[in-house]
């Protein structure tokens, strides 16, 4: 019996590869990801480019930009941390090319929770 995936499991087992206007902010690291019942596989997983990563925990740590919740952003100086990052490449590329969904994703979670640019920095600088 042939096993039926789903299509949203390839995308974050195998992401696409960026746009050619954003690879600069990327490099494919292999990894192996096992699941019960799928064989190991070595897709490429979004890392952060260090320059890329630098500037940006830099913006949140020391930008003087206001945060906001719920939205990429609010006004000229006023941002969400992953807007905040979009403005940094003047929104050549999403939050998602440059991080990963998952990561994207807990970045949107911590800044909508209420955590302060400078724990998301913080965070930024273990994780990615």
């Amino acid at each position: 019996m042939a096993m039926m995936f789903e299509p949203d499991l390839f995308k974050v087992l195998m992401p696409p590869a960026p746009p050619a206007t954003t690879q600069a902010f990327w490099v494919a690291v292999p990894v192996t990801i096992t699941a019960p019942g799928i064989p190991a596989q070595e897709p490429a997983i979004i890392k952060m480019d260090p320059i890329l990563k630098r500037a940006w925990i830099e913006a949140l740590r020391f930008g003087g930009y206001e945060q906001c919740r719920g939205a990429l952003r609010m006004g000229p100086r006023t941002f969400c941390a992953i807007g905040l990052l979009q403005h940094i490449v003047a929104n050549m590329a999403s939050a998602v090319q440059l991080i990963g969904k998952d990561y994207t994703n807990t970045a949107i979670r911590m800044n909508d929770s209420g955590m302060s640019f400078l724990e998301i920095a913080s965070w930024a600088e273990r994780t990615l």
